[in-house]
């Protein structure tokens, strides 16, 4: 969980492989969960840019999701050290643009 100003409320990121594919959430929640899910679908353009990867707005949850689609043969029970080395780097970028937006949202 990213723990921000109370303002804000609470977001929490969900790491989920899924079928043929890897799942990223950010969900928010708290009072302000509306307040926080449209500023950041008012920025969608520049926080996908800045992620690199494509965002589906689930507008019932209240959640942003990022489905990876990096892996050639995807299959999650067989993960070793290399997945592992390929999706280190896409998580650290989504969680830094993540937190530069939501720091945007405090100030």
């Amino acid at each position: 969980m990213i723990e921000l100003d109370p303002f804000v409320g609470d977001t929490e990121l969900h790491f989920e492989p899924r079928g043929t594919y890897y799942r990223i959430d950010l969900k928010t929640r708290g009072k302000y969960k509306n307040a926080l899910y449209n500023f950041l679908l008012q920025n969608q353009y520049s926080l996908e840019n800045e992620i690199g990867e494509p965002i589906n707005y689930g507008s019932q949850m209240k959640r942003l999701k990022i489905d990876l689609e990096i892996f050639e043969d995807y299959e999650y029970e067989k993960w070793g050290k290399k997945e592992f080395k390929i999706l280190i780097p896409h998580i650290e970028k989504i969680i830094s643009a993540y937190k530069s937006y939501l720091e945007k949202v405090i100030n």
